[in-house]
């Protein structure tokens, strides 16, 4: 038991705030980030070839990203995020809906470090990996860059991460978070309903940039192994917090 006791918070199996085994889901965590960098640095024509799909020189080169569909699509997975970020806002001023500053923090502070400092201003202005539309095989000037490794192709708001489909995964793992908070509300039926739409945010959004050309596939992979990880060291940090009695 003092072993137990002597063990960082976010290595025991009963840290409050999020349902999850810590220890578990790292160990996870570090066997897909590994898993995903052997598939891409292995094979890095997957990225080429999943891009190609969507590649037609006839129609101008990535042409469903000028469909007013995929346009909307995009604009309704980034209003998701900016709605998520606000009600996070929103919560820390004045704590709502039985959820407590603590899981609004929470919110705020992975849309903040995950999608904005280490996607954004971290990889993207720092990576140097060009994007599918910009690279040769595409019609573009610049040279391919297998995933995980820098290059000198691209200068600022680069490919890898996908800044977008971070922000799309820091709203799945938002929305779950809140589906747990409200559990004792919630009929199973709409709870599994939530937790479906909630996953479909992130894979829609994956979807959208890859077929436009934005970014390949494991710019998608790596943006939410990035933010997973960031939420997981955020919900050691925001676990130390005690939350009011009746809420989350």
């Amino acid at each position: 038991m003092r072993g137990r006791r002597l063990l960082p918070t976010f290595l025991r199996r009963d840290v409050p705030m999020l349902p999850i085994d810590h220890r578990r889901t790292a160990f996870g965590l570090l066997v897909a980030f590994v898993a995903a960098l052997a598939l891409f640095r292995g094979a890095p024509q997957l990225d080429l070839r999943v891009s190609a799909l969507f590649f037609d020189a006839s129609r101008g080169g990535f042409w469903l990203v000028d469909l007013p569909s995929v346009q909307l699509w995009r604009s309704v997975l980034w209003n998701l995020s900016t709605m998520m970020m606000l009600a996070a806002v929103a919560g820390l001023a004045w704590p709502y809906l039985g959820v407590s500053r603590r899981v609004w923090g929470f919110i705020g502070a992975l849309y903040l470090l995950g999608p904005g400092v280490m996607a954004n201003l971290v990889l993207k202005n720092n990576w140097g990996r060009a994007r599918p539309a910009e690279i040769a095989e595409f019609g573009g000037a610049a040279r391919f860059t297998p995933a995980g490794a820098t290059a000198d192709q691209c200068a600022t708001n680069c490919s890898f991460v996908s800044g977008e489909v971070a922000s799309a995964t820091a709203f799945t793992i938002s929305a779950l978070l809140l589906l747990w908070c409200w559990r004792a509300r919630l009929a199973p039926s709409v709870r599994w309903l939530g937790v479906g739409l909630a996953v479909t945010v992130t894979l829609a959004s994956a979807a959208q940039r890859i077929v436009a050309g934005r970014h390949f596939v494991s710019d998608s992979v790596f943006a939410v192994l990035l933010v997973a990880a960031v939420a997981l060291a955020l919900s050691w940090v925001f676990a130390q917090r005690t939350a009011p009695k009746g809420t989350c």
